[in-house]
């Protein structure tokens, strides 16, 4: 005799429905339908449990400025993972310096540098992080400690790179010239880098007290649309052009 299992039809044919709206998740937050990118993602993360959903799912939380929720959905992805990635710990720190929680924001962004896996610098975005956070609130104990960490970063190899490169820029060892020049010329990669580069750029005006070519840099930054959707600078751009306090 052969043993025949029913085959829930509506179930199945639902999973196949959410499975193929995973897919495109990442283009409905490139198109901007963020609130149907978060539905989608808590849909398909039921079903898969995979970690990477709830990472897409957070960009479109930061899209909708639900930062209590983002913060919620990094320490969950943070405690999954063991904190293994610093960019949940830069993203929850950019949601508590939204919500004006700025202790806890340098807090995350400190913890971040203990990620087993970082930028491509090695680790130079949480400390890019920091050195904004001490310019903006005039820590200059913390701006000490920070130069001291990326001098020390920026002695390793892999550090040569684009991204390591806007630390040096910070610490006034290379010109903007000079930033710009290391910038790449593919296309959709150079949106991404020039969205960083005017948020650093605008980190070097803010400290010099140049507080309308800061909100300029802000304001570039934010301007590449959805190719600069991935860098987390373009986040802390936006938080900081609608607290409105330049």
């Amino acid at each position: 005799m052969v043993l025949v299992i029913p085959i829930d039809m509506d179930s199945k044919n639902r999973k196949i429905r959410i499975m193929e709206k995973e897919k495109n998740v990442w283009e409905l937050i490139k198109s901007n339908h963020f609130e149907e990118a978060s539905i989608v993602a808590d849909e398909q993360y039921s079903l898969t449990k995979d970690i990477s959903i709830l990472n897409n799912k957070v960009f479109a939380l930061l899209q909708l400025q639900r930062y209590s929720d983002v913060i919620e959905l990094c320490d969950t992805i943070i405690h999954k993972t063991d904190g293994e990635t610093d960019v949940d710990f830069i993203l929850s720190g950019i949601a508590f310096w939204a919500l004006d929680n700025k202790s806890k924001a340098i807090e995350y962004w400190t913890k971040g540098e203990k990620a087993k896996y970082a930028d491509i610098a090695g680790g130079i975005d949480v400390l890019i992080f920091q050195y904004f956070a001490s310019v903006k609130l005039n820590d200059d104990k913390l701006l000490l400690t920070v130069k001291k960490k990326m001098k020390k970063l920026l002695k390793n190899k892999i550090a040569t790179n684009f991204y390591g490169l806007q630390g040096n820029y910070l610490l006034d060892e290379i010109t903007e010239t000079e930033l710009y020049s290391s910038v790449t010329m593919t296309n959709i990669l150079r949106e991404r880098q020039l969205c960083c580069l005017d948020f650093v750029l605008g980190i070097k005006k803010l400290e010099s007290s140049n507080l309308d070519f800061y909100k300029k840099k802000l304001t570039d930054c934010i301007s590449y649309g959805a190719n600069a959707y991935l860098e987390h600078f373009f986040y802390l751009a936006k938080v900081e052009l609608n607290m409105g306090s330049l």
